[in-house]
């Protein structure tokens, strides 16, 4: 799997935790803030939820890996997401053109 290497602070995430998750909250940087607009929906990208820290791409892939559960907007993020294999394309929701993506990894 290759991952395109930047040191941009492309994308921007919070961990939320909790006893047994790690919750990776994480967006395209540009999109924080943000009021995104589908079809019949609103999607606001709320800095609180979204907004602690920036990191480059190589960064988050490595944040992702370890943090058993997502909530992911934008173009950049869910491509990563992809190329890991963390979602499928097939379990993306799109808020007009910009894709959002929840996962969870279960440990037996």
């Amino acid at each position: 799997m290759q991952i395109s290497k930047s040191s941009n602070k492309e994308i921007t995430f919070k961990v939320h935790q909790s006893k047994q998750t790690n919750l990776l909250a994480a967006c395209d940087t540009e999109l924080v803030g943000k009021k995104l607009k589908g079809n019949n929906e609103e999607f606001y990208v709320n800095p609180r939820f979204y907004k602690e820290k920036q990191c480059n791409i190589d960064e988050i892939a490595k944040l992702m890996k370890i943090c058993n559960a997502g909530n992911l907007i934008g173009k950049k993020i869910v491509k990563i997401a992809i190329k890991l294999g963390i979602v499928t394309e097939d379990n993306l929701i799109y808020i007009g053109s910009i894709p959002h993506a929840q996962y969870i990894i279960m440990n037996n």
